[in-house]
C-alpha cells in the first residue's frame, strides 16, 4: 500500500499536458517567447512578484479602463523614490495594451484558456528573459511538494530476563513490534488522508493526453485523433470528460465544427 498526494496528481496531469505540447507542437514555446521584447518593456522593471500581482490585478482584467492600468503599473514599479523619473505614459499604455492584446490571442489560439496556464505562461516569461537556460514549456509548471512523512517509529520492549528462554523472548518481542507497527501504519494512514492523500491503485497513463493536446492546441478532429491513436471517438469523448477534474483545457466543440 501506498499513497499519493491529491495536488501532486494534478500537477503531474498539467505537467505532462505541457511536456506534449513540447513534444508535438513546439511553435506554442516559439509563440510564447515571442512577447518577451515587448513583455521586457513594459514589465522589465518590476520584480517576479511584483509581476505576478499585476497579473492579477490588471492583465487578466481586460475590463479596466487607462488610468487605472496606469495607476496599477505605477504604483507596482520598483523604485519608489519620488524623485525617479516615471515611464512615458502614452507609450507605457501603448505597449501594455498591446502585450495584453497580443498574449491574450495568443492563449485563445492555442486553446490555453485555463486559469492556471494563463498566469503560469506569463509568470513563465520571467525566466525565459534569462537566456542562458535551455527552456521548455513544461517548466511553467513549480516543483511539486514533498510528500507527507509520518513521525518516526519509537518502539520500547523490555529487555531479555537471561533466565527466560531466548528463542521465547524473541517471539514475543517480534509479536508486540509487528502489533505495534500495524498500529502506527493505521494511525499514518489516518494522519495522510488529512494531508489530502490517496491510496495509489495503478499507475497512471498519461499518453492519453496527446489527444486532448491534438484537440485543443492543434485543432484536430475528433475522426482524425481516433484514426492517428487507432481507437474509438466515444473513447476520447471520456478521457476528456476525465481531463476536466485535473483542470485541462478541453476545448468546447463549435456548433459549425464537424468533429
Amino acid at each position: 500500500m501506498k499513497f499519493e498526494e491529491k495536488e501532486l496528481i494534478l500537477h503531474n496531469y498539467q505537467y505532462k499536458y505541457l511536456d506534449y505540447i513540447d513534444e508535438s507542437v513546439p511553435e506554442v514555446y516559439e509563440a510564447l517567447k515571442s512577447f518577451l521584447p515587448k513583455y521586457k518593456e513594459v514589465f522589465g522593471a518590476f520584480d517576479y512578484d511584483k509581476k505576478k500581482k499585476v497579473f492579477d490585478c490588471i492583465v487578466a482584467d481586460r475590463t479596466q479602463n487607462d488610468g487605472y492600468i496606469l495607476f496599477n503599473l505605477n504604483e507596482n514599479y520598483r523604485d519608489y523614490d519620488a524623485n525617479a523619473p516615471k515611464p512615458n505614459e502614452i507609450s507605457t499604455l501603448k505597449n501594455f495594451l498591446e502585450f495584453r492584446q497580443g498574449y491574450f490571442e495568443f492563449i485563445e489560439r492555442f486553446g490555453l484558456e485555463t486559469e492556471w496556464l494563463k498566469r503560469s505562461l506569463f509568470n513563465f516569461l520571467h525566466f525565459l528573459m534569462n537566456a542562458q537556460y535551455k527552456h521548455k514549456l513544461s517548466m511553467a509548471i513549480g516543483h511539486a511538494m514533498r510528500p507527507y512523512r509520518g513521525e518516526p517509529i519509537l518502539f520500547e520492549f523490555d529487555g531479555w530476563r537471561v533466565d527466560e528462554e531466548s528463542k521465547d523472548f524473541e517471539k514475543n518481542a517480534i509479536a508486540t513490534f509487528n502489533n505495534h507497527l500495524r498500529s502506527y501504519i493505521e494511525e499514518t494512514t489516518k494522519k495522510a488522508s488529512i494531508q489530502d492523500y490517496k491510496k495509489f491503485r495503478r499507475p497512471r497513463n498519461y499518453e492519453r493526453l496527446r489527444w486532448l493536446v491534438r484537440w485543443t492546441v492543434q485543432w484536430k478532429k475528433i475522426r482524425e485523433i481516433a484514426e492517428e491513436f487507432h481507437v474509438e471517438e466515444r473513447t476520447i469523448w471520456k478521457a476528456f470528460e476525465t481531463f476536466k477534474k485535473y483542470d485541462l483545457p478541453v476545448r468546447v466543440k463549435n456548433k459549425t465544427e464537424s468533429i
